[in-house]
Order: C-alpha cells, then structure tokens, then sequence
C-alpha cells in the first residue's frame, strides 16, 4: 500500500512538471520567424495613397491618430504581428501596389515622418497569426 501511495505521488509531480509541454502542442514550433525585409513608409496622403487616400485600409480598418500598423504582401494575413526594429510590433492592416515579394510599408501620421524613416533594409520578426 506505502509503495502505492509513493508512485501516485510521483506520478502527480512528473505529471505536474510535463503538463506545459502537453497543453502546448506547438512546443517545438517557433513563436516567431525572422525575415528581412526593404521596409519603407508611407501616411495615409494621395501622395502616398493615390485614389485610396480614404482613410479606410485594405482590410477595413478605419484609420485613426495616432495608429501604428504595416502594409504586407498578400502571403502575410491581415492582423499577423510584425516587429519592426525602429517601429515596433504593429499588426498587419493593409497592402499595397507596390508591396509584393520582400517589401513591407509602415504607416505614418504625416508625410513628413514618412519621409524621415525613408528606405531600410531590416530583420523583421513575424509573429504567427491566430
């Protein structure tokens, strides 16, 4: 009986001790992949927007002061997280003509900012989308 009760112990510890690894079935899957990309800028102008200058993205968010989000190339989801060094974790909100292949767009409030991020060659880290 005395055994019993020590292996139902230790089987409650090592069960305790492994259940994080159970639960997360994506244990071995990374939680992000790194990627790099030409990142330029752009603000919600016709300069920058053309025709599309509506204040509404591509994947129908209204844009408001003060947001932060990035334009992707269709293989990357709207609403996937991207941290961009120098910008930081934004979703992905909309796309772009010009936004095809290794090249990602950030959104800027003005165009004079837009400007002032210019062209970077950048490491950006791709959180899986949900």
């Amino acid at each position: 009986m005395e055994k019993l009760i020590i292996f139902i112990i230790v089987l409650a510890l090592a069960s305790a001790a492994f259940a994080p690894m159970i639960k997360n079935s994506k244990a071995n899957k990374p939680e992000y992949i790194i990627k790099h990309f030409t990142v330029t800028a752009y603000c919600p102008c016709v300069k920058c927007c053309g025709r599309f200058a509506d204040g509404i993205t591509a994947s129908g968010h209204k844009i408001k002061a003060g947001d932060k989000f990035a334009a992707a190339p269709p293989e990357i989801p709207f609403g996937t997280i991207l941290d961009v060094p120098g910008y930081g974790k934004v979703p992905v909100h909309d796309r772009g003509g010009a936004i095809r292949g290794n090249r990602i767009d950030v959104f800027f409030s003005s165009h004079q900012e837009a400007l002032r991020w210019g062209v970077q060659f950048l490491a950006v880290k791709i959180y899986e989308s949900r």
